[in-house]
């Protein structure tokens, strides 16, 4: 009765098993409906089976972009391999919110470049990171006559002015080796989680 209904995983027996199993319990089934019953399973396990690595990839973009993070492949965007920052949208991030204060383009490439620069052991270089994106931090201006101007690189308050982006397969070349994640989560060109899926 199990079998007749689908309820019963085929994958317990080999289909010879099953078969042998159903001819002495069926007790009227009809067998062909039986039969249809395990083929309809066994094409459903395929299916599933079929499932790659790759389509797990494809179908976790588009959850993000229905979230409103925009998509690229790592084809899409220039940079250098070396590079972990998206610079043009970080740039492009500086220039929207600090529009008032003029900044230069100097001065956010400036910004841009104390980001990329810091220096230490990973775990250092990530701590500063972190503190400068979570606390911001104070830049002084190429004009003395200005105030310092106090940097946040994501905006907190306002969450929607900043730029989402889902990045996959994009090549990062590391100190030893490149490396290519299946996916990275950038918030105005930051690269805040890597993605592998397995």
């Amino acid at each position: 009765y199990e079998i007749a209904n689908g309820d019963w995983s085929s994958d317990v027996c080999s289909s010879d098993l099953c078969f042998m199993m159903i001819q002495q319990n069926s007790g009227g089934t009809d067998l062909l409906q039986l039969q249809r019953n395990l083929r309809n399973r066994r094409k459903k396990r395929n299916k599933i089976m079929q499932f790659t690595e790759h389509s797990l990839e494809l179908s976790i973009m588009e959850l993000f972009e229905n979230e409103g993070y925009t998509h690229q492949t790592g084809q899409d965007i220039h940079r250098e391999k070396t590079d972990v920052l998206l610079s043009e949208l970080l740039a492009t991030f500086l220039r929207h919110r600090y529009a008032a204060d003029f900044l230069s383009e100097s001065e956010i490439t400036s910004i841009i470049t104390q980001l990329k620069n810091i220096s230490g052991s990973d775990y250092d270089a990530n701590k500063r990171m972190l503190d400068l994106i979570c606390n911001g931090f104070t830049f002084r201006r190429e004009d003395k006559s200005q105030k310092d101007l106090f940097i946040q690189v994501i905006d907190f308050d306002e969450p929607e002015r900043n730029f989402f982006e889902i990045v996959n397969q994009v090549e990062i070349q590391g100190r030893e080796q490149l490396r290519i994640p299946d996916g990275i989560v950038y918030v105005n060109g930051l690269p805040l989680v890597v993605l592998e899926f397995k």
